[in-house]
């Protein structure tokens, strides 16, 4: 990625300059695709074209700014340059702060939009491993500490005050403050802060909508900013690190900010890694189906597969019994798939031959809904093997729509239900 900023730069600016290739308005998207604002500055007497080159080097040193934050460290130096066709398929759009033209040329502020799933697809297209999957809530408490003095809900944290600006609303991670009102102080009183106080802690989390729960200490010593940071999580809690941050001539202010940006950087580094998918050259199709009693209701589920960049493309075959049948086109593994619909509520619970997706957290669904009540139950037929293949009933009678696989085994592809919304067949074998 580095030699994003040297290479191809004068083929990029002239192609640029002729077409006017510039989306100039002002950015409010995914933050994580946003980058800092950049100083830039060009050469050249016409401000227009010295504009234009200067907005070509913000876009690529912009580019090589947001990629860090879903694309692994090792994975980074796998990126390649971008041809002019993709680096404008990227950029969503550009917003000036400030410029002006001097003896030297034009010297701009900006900020770049990079578009989502652009970036995405390009990443794909390479196999370079990524993940634009957020996180659910994490809650964070900060506890400041200083001169021996705990700091939680009083109105004087400093360290509570840093993580209120959110320093890391860049990141993929969703951290939440709590408002640290009665209820939050009687849930976990500052003596009793501790991530082995499963009670206060589970509280906290329960109203927050948080899985997961950050205690991130941080005790001001001469020139720097001792952490530790502890954390619970779905299944208990622990100690995960510490650091000394320090910076010689910064002030507590300056190094509280930079402890919250570790913190947030490393928590990202790891979310990152553990959820990164690569592009594949084989696709693979998924049936999947889905409780959906109309298309709006269908919708909501097909919506968030096609927000998922590793699927190529979602087709609804047949609509109707509150079932909805699909077809997924998927570059990457069923379970790279169940990891992603989990950041969207959902879950993909596998069945003999096919998928039910459904919301997070219902059980199974073979026991929550008659409709597939009996999915994985043998079906009282026997197979007959002709030339095209055929599934008999009991008496000998052609079951229609039934098909065999490979192995010889009957199933249906499209499992009808009576008016009780119980399948006639018993499901699929």
């Amino acid at each position: 990625m580095r030699r994003l900023l040297h290479q191809f730069i004068s083929r990029i600016i002239f192609t640029f300059a002729v077409c006017g290739l510039f989306s100039v308005a002002a950015l409010a998207n995914n933050p994580a695709f946003m980058s800092p604002k950049l100083l830039t500055k060009a050469a050249g007497n016409d401000m227009e074209s010295a504009r234009k080159t200067a907005f070509i080097k913000a876009e690529l040193a912009a580019l090589q700014q947001v990629l860090p934050r879903f694309v692994p460290e090792t994975g980074l130096d796998r990126v390649p340059v971008p041809t002019i066709e993709q680096l404008e398929s990227m950029v969503e759009g550009l917003e000036v702060h400030d410029q002006r033209m001097n003896e030297d040329g034009y010297v701009g502020l900006v900020s770049i939009q990079f578009n989502e799933e652009a970036v995405a697809k390009f990443l794909l297209s390479r196999q370079v491993p990524f993940t634009t999957e957020k996180s659910g809530p994490v809650l964070v408490l900060p506890i400041f500490i200083k001169d021996g003095q705990r700091y939680l809900w009083e109105a004087d944290n400093l360290w509570r005050e840093i993580w209120l600006t959110e320093p890391n609303k860049q990141s993929l991670l969703e951290y939440v403050i709590p408002l640290g009102d009665g209820h939050d102080q009687e849930a976990l009183p500052i003596h009793s802060a501790t991530i082995d106080n499963e009670e206060g802690v589970k509280a906290l989390k329960d109203r927050y909508g948080a899985k997961s729960l950050l205690i991130v200490e941080a005790e001001a010593v001469e020139n720097a900013v001792s952490l530790s940071v502890y954390r619970s999580g779905p299944i208990g809690g622990s100690r995960q690190f510490d650091r000394s941050i320090e910076g010689e001539g910064k002030d507590l202010n300056r190094l509280l900010l930079d402890a919250a940006k570790f913190v947030g950087k490393r928590y990202n580094d790891s979310w990152v890694s553990a959820r990164q998918v690569t592009g594949t050259d084989q696709i693979q199709e998924v049936p999947i189906l889905a409780l959906a009693e109309s298309l709006t209701e269908w919708n909501i589920y097909g919506e968030r597969l096609k927000a998922i960049p590793l699927v190529r493309s979602v087709e609804l075959l047949s609509l109707g019994q509150g079932l909805a049948k699909t077809r997924v086109e998927v570059a990457g593994s069923v379970q790279q798939l169940q990891a992603a619909l989990s950041q969207s509520g959902l879950e993909l619970f596998p069945m003999t031959y096919t998928y039910v997706i459904q919301r997070s957290g219902v059980g199974d669904p073979r026991y929550r809904n008659d409709a597939i009540s009996y999915m994985d139950e043998p079906l009282p037929v026997r197979v007959e093997t002709y030339d095209n293949g055929q599934a008999v009933d009991a008496n000998g009678e052609p079951l229609q729509d039934w098909q065999l696989d490979q192995n010889g085994n009957a199933y249906n592809p499209t499992p009808t239900t009576n008016t009780n919304g119980q399948f006639n067949t018993q499901g699929i074998y």
